[in-house]
């Protein structure tokens, strides 16, 4: 990374969309992150206010989830790019990690509902622990695709300064 220090001006971004210098599939990639993000916070806050789950643990795994959506699958998943020819901020390959976290959470549902015994395992813990943790892995990622945004625009506005 050139400039590991980067702001997340989230006014930079408002102005590259309303300018139109935002892919439509970047657009639609960022709400699809806060949807998932908001959804699945609402349902680990009605496991804790409603279900009698505590907040210690599906806050730890909220925040694990984030550093790990921030830190490791931007990382791995970031396709974010300038593109010259329609002079905007675009997004490359389809992103794989939204789709696997889908996969993931699909699995641990089904796991929960149709294998577990709820009378050895407490199912409202597992799933409001999951509920957080992906509601944190959507977070990280929401958050580094908003910084390579960013980053992607300075670099680009260096360039055409020099």
């Amino acid at each position: 990374m050139e400039n590991a220090e980067v702001d997340i001006d989230i006014e930079t971004v408002r102005n590259l969309h309303r300018k139109g210098k935002l892919h439509l599939k970047l657009r639609l990639r960022l709400y699809f992150l806060v949807l998932v993000t908001l959804v699945y916070g609402a349902l680990t806050i009605f496991d804790i206010l409603f279900r009698g789950l505590g907040w210690g643990v599906p806050l730890g795994f909220a925040c694990s989830g984030f550093l790990l959506g921030l830190l490791v699958l931007s990382k791995l998943f970031s396709q974010v790019s300038w593109d010259e020819e329609k002079a905007i901020v675009a997004l490359g390959r389809v992103d794989l990690a939204a789709v696997v976290l889908l996969g993931i959470y699909l699995c641990i549902r089904f796991v929960t509902k149709h294998f577990i015994d709820t009378e050895f395992h407490d199912v409202i813990v597992i799933s409001g622990t999951s509920y957080a943790m992906f509601a944190g892995f959507a977070a990280g990622r929401l958050v580094a695709t908003l910084r390579d945004v960013v980053q992607i625009h300075q670099r680009h506005r260096r360039e055409l300064k020099s």
